[in-house]
């Protein structure tokens, strides 16, 4: 569970710091554009390349580290109560029951992290909002002079799905260390016995 945690953590970590800069660089190569650029693609689109093209990068980082994936942890959590109980009579139903408990809490800790998705939808949101009016003005005002305000005002809305980011990677992380909080010491214990070293 330590290496899950440090693995988890710190890909997390880069992950998001590398989000947020590809996110700030689209955002800054938008608004430097010449005027017909934003006459040629419409206000959507250049939305969308800001926030939920960047987004796309984002749920790569985000899937790659979780196995809370509903069905798989289940399996995984029953196919390793079965080998325990198949493979050690008198500890398997111990270590299965010990496995199904921490499975259980580890399910309960998932419901309770919604509140930070909740917030990082929020400030997704916000993000997407500022791009859609920065742009409108850009069309609107042909000659652009708020350019750096504006960046710097991106670059606040990026925070804000920075530190969302981070609630969810630490949820990820608690997530990841209880899954294999129990199925670990489980397995390690039954290969002692097996092997005739006490535990």
């Amino acid at each position: 569970p330590l290496f899950t945690r440090l693995y988890v953590q710190s890909m997390w970590a880069v992950g998001q710091l590398v989000v947020a800069e590809v996110r700030k660089e689209v955002f800054r190569s938008i608004l430097v554009q010449r005027t017909e650029f934003f006459d040629c693609y419409k206000l959507g689109e250049l939305t969308s390349l800001a926030t939920r093209e960047v987004d796309v990068l984002r749920d790569l980082v985000k899937d790659n580290l979780s196995r809370d994936r509903g069905l798989r942890a289940v399996l995984e959590c029953s196919l390793v109560c079965v080998v325990l109980i198949y493979q050690h009579k008198v500890l398997g139903p111990s270590m299965a029951a010990v496995v199904i408990t921490l499975a259980t809490l580890t399910a309960l800790y998932s419901r309770s992290t919604k509140a930070a998705f909740g917030r990082d939808a929020a400030a997704s949101a916000a993000l997407n909002t500022q791009v859609t009016e920065t742009v409108a003005a850009i069309r609107t005002v042909r000659s652009f002079l708020g350019e750096s305000k504006e960046t710097r005002r991106f670059a606040r809305a990026v925070e804000g799905t920075v530190q969302t980011g981070w609630e969810i990677g630490d949820a990820k992380t608690n997530l990841e260390v209880c899954n294999g909080a129990g199925v670990e010491p489980c397995l390690h214990l039954r290969v002692s016995v097996r092997a005739g070293v006490e535990p």
